[in-house]
């Protein structure tokens, strides 16, 4: 697998605020949109939406309809699904709606899967979170592998446990070909191995880089295609020329994240649960998000990189070489922070850290 250039986007939950009673929902999703627009202008190559249900990261529950208003919104950006919650979905709808999505960004589409990080939420939506893991892996061979054979216009068959689809015919062609990139994010290496002997792009996060470097290194010994997969680590950015703002309003943007990701868990009055409990089996460990409004810990592990934009460039620069990763998403989930500080971030990463990146 040959080195290429750094390629950078955007990705966001997004999250919505504890405080719920006299919220702006009509803005909110307004100003995502805006987002998209001003990402594109600043030259960012993707964008892409989380997705989660019945919790204060689930702002965006539906990955088609907000990724179809995005497309909506723009031109030449790419948008993206970081992921769709595949044991949510028949993957065969989901596989005519990435069609129908194609078609609509014009073959600026990107798709990520994922079996879904919650297992709360998953219950929340009627699932056994145990089944749920094992419909995923089914549901996901099902799409990957109807979208290859009717890529060669063939018909479908599969038989499995949970899925079962005989002699079946896509109808909506893929503008890109064979069918949009695949993205897989993970933080276990079983899951990394089987993206790159798959040849699907990886995205991981929210540890330390020389855990990034792990799971990437795992990638690059697996991979024995001829192509160049991307391989992002995404990271929350805030930078601003005014130290003093920076400082000021950490605090308050972690502790609202913190409360975002143990909002479920909080909300149900459940003491004891660890997210990931179905997957410990496959070296998943689960993430500190009871630690995130520690803005010590969140710094010095280089979970968030704040500063001065030279000081994000610096930090930015070490991930990259410690991890050899070739895309860089950079995380924004800030709620607390007012749009126009949200577009001053964007702002300044891609005109004074990208640049200096590149420079390397």
């Amino acid at each position: 697998m040959q080195e290429d250039e750094i390629h950078f986007g955007v990705f966001t939950h997004p999250i919505l605020p504890q405080d719920l009673s006299n919220f702006d929902f009509l803005k909110y999703y307004k100003d995502h949109l805006n987002l998209v627009r001003e990402a594109e202008k600043l030259g960012y190559e993707h964008f892409f939406f989380a997705e989660h249900h019945f919790s204060r990261l689930g702002g965006n529950p539906s990955e088609g309809v907000l990724l179809s208003a995005a497309c909506q919104h723009t031109v030449k950006i790419r948008i993206g699904s970081l992921a769709y919650v595949i044991p949510v979905r028949n993957p065969l709808h989901l596989a005519e709606e990435l069609a129908l999505l194609d078609n609509l960004c014009e073959g600026r589409l990107d798709v990520g899967l994922t079996g879904g990080i919650s297992e709360l939420e998953l219950k929340e939506l009627g699932l056994d979170p145990k089944i749920a893991k094992v419909m995923s892996r089914e549901a996901t061979s099902a799409l990957l592998g109807f979208m290859k054979i009717t890529a060669e216009g063939k018909r479908f068959t599969f038989k499995g446990d949970y899925y079962k689809f005989e002699d079946v015919e896509r109808l909506i062609p893929y503008v890109q070909k064979p069918h949009p990139p695949i993205w897989i994010p993970t933080r276990t290496i079983p899951t990394t191995i089987w993206a790159a002997q798959n040849g699907l792009n990886l995205v991981t996060g929210i540890d330390r880089d020389e855990i990034l470097k792990e799971r990437i290194d795992a990638y690059r010994n697996n991979y024995s295609g001829i192509g160049n997969p991307r391989l992002a680590i995404e990271k929350y950015i805030f930078t601003s020329n005014n130290e003093e703002k920076v400082n000021k309003l950490l605090p308050s943007m972690l502790k609202e994240l913190k409360g975002a990701f143990l909002d479920l868990q909080e909300r149900k009055n459940i003491k004891s649960y660890e997210i990931g409990e179905v997957r410990k089996g496959e070296g998943f460990v689960p993430p500190e998000f009871y630690k995130y409004d520690d803005v010590n810990f969140m710094t010095t592990t280089a979970r968030v990189l704040v500063g001065k934009p030279k000081e994000v460039a610096t930090k930015v620069k070490k991930s990259l070489e410690i991890t050899k990763a070739n895309t860089f998403l950079i995380h924004i989930d800030w709620i607390t922070i007012s749009y126009e500080d949200n577009v001053e971030n964007l702002e300044l990463f891609a005109n004074e850290i990208i640049p200096e990146i590149k420079r390397r």
